[in-house]
């Protein structure tokens, strides 16, 4: 082999080596982010069912939030650790366990904003409480529709790891993939993107206006009493005046 062609193979060879590398390194990162994930979930789980006083319904729907991330998170370690190679039974599971969990916490986590902009803006507890049928028909029934559509025009499976980390998601030699990317993960994640800021500005605007009425009717109310203390005052001193006493005794 020539000096040259034996230079070109060892560039190859370390190129493939760092690639290896940096895989790893990304795999070992998502693992561990996996595991605190779920670690985090959990915790609030179990806390919800070991302490009564905070099962409130603004708490259920973090508790139902961390289900659907738990799930998420193990099903994504599950695939970096198995790190797929081809379009097996398997993967095409792990697939639809994760975009079904992953697209649920999306709508758990705009129910939170939603619950509290009920709350917060309407003023209306009751009817917050209340959306919680709601929210589990809506939060767990769209990620399962999707998911089974997904399944039958065979949109899941294996992304050659390209767009994930070793895990499987959308299969990307079907003829839709850019759809299924949309409908298993992005349209979704976009439109929390808007309502949860949307949402939230509101509640801020509401609450500021709130305290600012607050405010005002503070100083009209220390106003009031500092008139009123200053007028007893002022009578004290008048009727404390030695004039004011001869008048009397005259």
């Amino acid at each position: 082999m020539d000096p040259f062609s034996r230079l070109v193979l060892d560039a190859n060879n370390t190129m493939q080596q760092n690639v290896t590398d940096v895989d790893l390194t990304v795999k070992v990162v998502v693992s561990v982010s996996c595991i605190v994930s779920m670690m985090g979930s959990l915790l609030i789980i179990v806390s919800f069912f070991a302490w009564p006083a905070v099962r409130t319904d603004a708490r259920k729907i973090v508790v139902y939030l961390s289900v659907a991330d738990f799930i998420a998170a193990a099903s994504y370690l599950h695939g970096t650790i198995e790190d797929f190679t081809d379009n097996s039974l398997a993967c095409k599971m792990q697939s639809a366990l994760s975009t079904f969990a992953n697209v649920s916490s999306f709508f758990w986590t705009m129910s939170i904003a939603v619950y509290l902009y009920v709350v917060i803006v309407w003023g209306d507890k009751d009817t917050a409480d209340g959306l919680l049928c709601t929210f589990h028909m809506v939060n767990w029934g769209i990620p399962l529709s999707v998911v089974i559509a997904a399944l039958a025009s065979g949109g899941l499976g294996y992304d050659q790891s390209l767009i994930s980390v070793g895990w499987c998601w959308v299969d990307l030699d079907n003829n839709l993939h850019l759809m299924w990317i949309l409908l298993s993960g992005k349209i979704w994640e976009f439109l929390a993107y808007v309502v949860m800021p949307t949402l939230f500005f509101l509640m801020k605007k509401r609450i500021r206006d709130e305290v600012g009425v607050l405010s005002q009717s503070s100083i009209r109310r220390e106003i009031t009493v500092a008139f009123f203390a200053e007028f007893a005052v002022r009578q004290c001193e008048i009727q404390s005046r030695p004039d004011r006493k001869v008048v009397s005794n005259f």
